[in-house]
């Protein structure tokens, strides 16, 4: 991504820049903070990150857009009809988007060279990478072959040296050259080499992902490794001897980013504004963006209790369930519901009683914690007594002579009989005194 020559109006201006990680959400953003570029909006969540000059931008885990930072050219003000986006890519002072369909939109500066002008040749596009003046895009006819369009900073990019004969896979724009990863994983350069910003290195090997800096170029081989060449003013184009495997690269004006395999970032080259102070403790980073002098990364959504489910999706992150119930549908998992949980199942009682567990004096208290809570269950069948006509032999709906003649003639042990288990009401083996007392007690109809 190119970064163009509005650093040195803006420099001048810089009064105080910041080298920590503001914000929250999963979006971490640090370095040069005088236009807020380093303040993302609050409870950021998302899912892919894009930085240009002094603003930067965002897709959410909502599928919308939100940009922040410098505003002199409404870079930020995203459109409210954008729709569905698949890719953002942010130019010196303005934004593209790409659709699910590969329909490009475009909002912020557009009186140079017509970069906001996308020429109807091209069509759908799968990829865009955004320059000070000048875009270049993977097309989706070709398939993957190169398209041009904008301003070239006084050098013939657009329309003059872009390679033709392969697909491609990745692009990246700097500030007076490009560069792109064809099919074979192979890197091209074309433009100005006025830094040795073409200068690829000659062991450089087949590569997953390129970025570019305003004269400088990072790309990640197929093994991990990362390599740089052009402009090393601040040392942007040293690979750090230690840096080991990595998965992404991003290119700063003059500053370079890698992402590990770890989760970790490292970065090097300028860092008068600490654009290359990484936060400590920054781990599980997904995806990493570097602007004009501030950084920005994507990190993991967190699973806090560990259930398998992300804090965003998880309806209740705070305890672990990993079935998410919700019986009532309120948005709010069981295991976190604020009604009474009397039996501490992680379900509420108003749940269990509506799922069919038994409250058979409909006080909305499953009939088992009434029973925890003191209810008598002489019978131990998990019904508390008062809802049960006990001494009702025969299972007439009334206590009478007939359920005594039975208890009678069943009296002593009790046996497997459906009858004998039924007379001894207390459940103690035997058909005695106490069930005679339990029957006489309830002599008459039963309550409904």
């Amino acid at each position: 991504m190119n970064l163009g020559r509005r650093i040195w109006f803006a420099l001048v201006c810089c009064a105080a820049c910041s080298d920590s990680a503001l914000g929250n959400g999963n979006v971490v953003c640090w370095g040069r903070n005088d236009e807020a570029q380093c303040n993302p909006p609050p409870m950021l969540w998302a899912t892919q990150i894009a930085c240009g000059a002094n603003f930067c931008g965002a897709i959410t885990t909502g599928g919308n857009v939100v940009c922040w930072g410098h505003n002199n050219w409404s870079q930020c003000d995203v459109p409210t009809d954008l729709g569905a986006v698949s890719q953002l890519a942010l130019g010196w002072t303005y934004a593209f988007t790409i659709s699910p369909s590969g329909q490009a939109r475009y909002w912020g500066q557009s009186t140079y060279s017509g970069q906001a002008n996308v020429p109807a040749w091209i069509g759908p596009m799968s990829k865009i990478d955004c320059g000070s003046q000048m875009n270049l895009a993977i097309r989706s006819a070709g398939p993957g072959a190169l398209a041009c369009w904008g301003g070239t900073s006084g050098n013939c990019i657009c329309g003059c040296n872009e390679p033709t004969a392969s697909p491609f896979r990745a692009v990246a724009v700097g500030y007076n050259f490009a560069a792109a990863i064809d099919a074979t994983g192979a890197v091209k350069c074309w433009g100005s080499n006025s830094q040795g910003q073409l200068n690829i290195p000659a062991n450089l090997g087949t590569c997953t992902g390129i970025d570019a800096g305003d004269w400088h170029a990072v790309a990640l081989r197929t093994d991990g490794q990362v390599r740089c060449w052009g402009s090393n003013l601040y040392l942007q184009s040293i690979t750090p001897s230690n840096l080991g495997a990595c998965s992404q690269v991003a290119a700063g004006r003059f500053h370079t980013l890698a992402l590990r395999t770890d989760g970790t970032v490292r970065c090097w080259g300028k860092n008068t504004s600490g654009e290359c102070n990484v936060p400590k403790g920054l781990t599980k980073v997904v995806q990493i963006a570097a602007g004009d002098s501030h950084s920005v990364a994507l990190t993991t959504v967190p699973d806090t209790d560990g259930d398998g489910w992300n804090d965003l999706s998880d309806n209740c992150p705070a305890i672990s369930n990993p079935g998410q119930q919700d019986c009532d549908a309120d948005g709010i998992g069981d295991a976190c519901a604020n009604g009474p949980d009397c039996n501490g199942n992680l379900i509420p009682d108003v749940c269990e009683v509506a799922g069919g567990s038994g409250d058979c004096d409909r006080n909305g208290i499953p009939d088992d914690c009434d029973i925890i809570n003191g209810q008598p269950d002489i019978n131990l069948n998990g019904i508390p007594d008062r809802c049960e006509c006990l001494g009702d032999i025969l299972a007439d709906g009334r206590i009478d002579g007939a359920d005594l003649g039975a208890m009678l003639s069943y009296w002593g042990p009790a046996t497997s009989s459906q009858i004998s288990m039924a007379c001894d009401i207390d459940k103690n083996g035997v058909v005695n005194g106490a069930d005679l007392g339990l029957l006489l007690s309830n002599w008459g109809r039963c309550p409904n």
